[in-house]
């Protein structure tokens, strides 16, 4: 069972037609029918009765229509999320930083960072600086803030 499939079968439902939801998918109206046919193929069983023009579902189509809405809405979720932490309004920062720098120095800054990006979850480790220095070669941490580091 494939997300296009799926994706299909709900346009033709919510759009009443295989000529309509093959519009709206760009795609023609035997490609609708042949997913359509796949799905039911797979399933061993019909999900549409069709009634002249009209597509009516059938019991077992019920229950893949809730599935099947289910899964596309998660799917653009899924794809809303990621696309947030690629922008970097959404996601986890992880910081290292030396006692001194999370006591003097971070507090303004991830003040600030927390205001602009209310959606990241921000975390902290503290440290001495060469640990910290380890921590970011590592990638243990995103970013690393030291007051001196030993060189």
């Amino acid at each position: 069972m494939e997300l296009r499939e799926l994706e299909a079968f709900v346009r033709v439902v919510d759009l009443g037609g295989f000529r309509k939801a093959a519009e709206t998918l760009y795609i023609t109206q035997p490609a609708v029918t042949r997913q359509i046919a796949i799905l039911e193929r797979e399933l061993g069983t019909r999900l549409l009765e069709r009634m002249g023009k009209k597509v009516l579902l059938t019991s077992s189509g019920e229950v893949l229509y809730n599935y099947a809405t289910q899964m596309l809405h998660l799917r653009s979720e899924a794809q809303r999320r990621v696309e947030d932490v690629r922008e970097g309004t959404s996601g986890r920062l992880t910081i290292g930083a030396s006692s001194t720098a999370a006591t003097y120095v971070l507090p303004a800054l991830l003040r600030r960072f927390r205001v602009e990006n209310p959606n990241v979850e921000l975390r902290v480790h503290t440290g001495v600086s060469s640990r910290i220095g380890e921590q970011v070669l590592r990638n243990e941490v995103d970013a690393g803030v030291v007051m001196d580091f030993p060189g």
